[in-house]
């Protein structure tokens, strides 16, 4: 079965002093918000003016300024946010809390959740997310196996694999879109021809669950990562391991291969849980060098479309953005409360949206440049597992720990 809910916007009403005291005590449950373009002095004193009438005696200016703020929108938000934070008033304190969240939900936010993944079978979680090049179709890795998803009609269209008690925990297209690859607990990597919804080859050859799994371009030949501290190449049209890679030491939590195809990104954690991540040859196998900085397991990697760049995340409740070249930090994107379980770049490669675990159930997006957050959802889900963005960077895919799947929306 699949469900299609289309996104509810949000209705914000101040109604007395039980409210007040709610909304000063929660939580900021919204996030940032950057204007694409900087609004005139003029357009500021507007909002600068408006704001101060959020605390005027009259309840009926109190509600003209309210809607007009609500109307101006975006441009708004900078002023808003200082307002609900250091508002001289407690009704305006109150009445920018509730603008923010209203302005931020029209901007971005879940706009449809597709159901279908069965939660009786192992574990009840949609553990990984990817998408064909074209953006038309979405896969999602459960216990019962992988789904495909249409994303204009919300529909599950086909389901590759069987089921698994612990769930698929690796899960990639290739770059033409005509394979995809997943792997688990079972200790192997199956490898299907989208189109055709057939297994070509099952990669046997882990003795440990397989974390970390992609496939190169044309999808002739896959990498697969484990936890029994192993990175393997294969021979997908033979179905035969080539080589092992030299002088691996941890294991493998995941797994991302750039863009040229000649080397991958994987995110390693030892004994101890700490985590780091390495830069591997695909060609020789050998080791390029080694990007530190996480104190505890890497959960996520990804490449930017140039190859430029890797975004990381972490337990260590950060996101990190590295130079590929030298494998310097370029950014640290703090503002997780909790362990960190997702990360990747939008198409563009200027933003990155992360999601967290079930004490931080958000999804933020960032900007690369500046490092600041631009936006952030309210809780939802119960914890996130997995996130793809899709083509065009307006539109995003989760997974996690609730076994639906999410499709987001930034308008700007």
């Amino acid at each position: 079965m699949s469900v299609f809910v289309p996104r509810a916007r949000a209705v914000t009403r101040i109604a007395g002093l039980a409210l007040v005291v709610a909304a000063l005590v929660a939580p900021l449950g919204f996030g940032r918000a950057v204007p694409a373009d900087k609004p005139d002095e003029k357009a500021q004193e507007e909002v600068r003016k408006l704001i101060a009438q959020l605390d005027d005696d009259s309840v009926d200016k109190r509600d003209a300024a309210t809607k007009r703020l609500e109307e101006i929108g975006e441009a708004a938000l900078p002023l808003l946010r200082e307002a609900a934070e250091n508002g001289s008033g407690v009704e305006t304190r109150v009445r920018a809390r509730s603008l923010l969240k209203t302005i931020e939900k029209s901007i971005f936010g879940e706009v449809a959740r597709w159901q279908g993944h069965k939660t009786d079978v192992g574990l009840p979680w949609v553990t990984r997310v990817a998408a064909t090049p074209d953006g038309k179709q979405v896969l999602s890795a459960g216990a019962d196996g992988v789904r495909v998803w249409d994303v204009k009609t919300g529909k599950s269209v086909q389901t590759l694999g069987t089921p698994q008690e612990a769930a698929y925990w690796s899960l990639a297209v290739s770059a033409d879109g005509k394979r995809v690859i997943f792997g688990g607990n079972d200790q192997t990597a199956h490898v299907w021809d989208l189109k055709a919804g057939k297994e070509l080859k099952l990669l046997a050859g882990h003795t440990a669950p397989v974390w970390g799994a992609v496939l190169s371009a044309d999808g002739k030949r896959a990498v697969t990562g484990g936890w029994d501290k192993s990175l393997r190449l294969w021979d997908v049209e033979a179905g035969k391991e080539l080589k092992t890679f030299e002088g691996v030491k941890e294991n493998v939590r995941c797994l991302a291969i750039s863009p040229d195809g000649k080397q991958v990104a994987a995110g390693h954690f030892d004994d101890q849980g700490r985590g780091l991540i390495r830069l591997w040859n695909v060609e020789d196998g050998k080791e390029a060098r080694a990007l530190t900085g996480h104190e505890k397991e890497v959960t996520a990697v990804a490449f930017s479309a140039d190859g430029k760049k890797l975004v990381s995340s972490s337990f260590d409740k950060t996101v990190r953005v590295w130079e590929v070249a030298t494998g310097k930090a370029l950014k640290v994107l703090e503002g997780h409360t909790s362990n960190v379980e997702t990360a990747t770049f939008t198409p563009d490669g200027k933003r990155v949206i992360s999601a967290g675990h079930e004490q931080d159930s958000t999804v933020r997006v960032w900007d690369v440049e500046t490092g600041k957050q631009l936006f952030s959802s309210d809780s939802a889900g119960g914890g996130f597992l997995g996130v793809v963005a899709l083509p065009g960077g307006k539109q995003f895919v989760t997974t996690g720990k609730d076994g639906s799947v999410r499709l987001w929306q930034m308008t700007k």
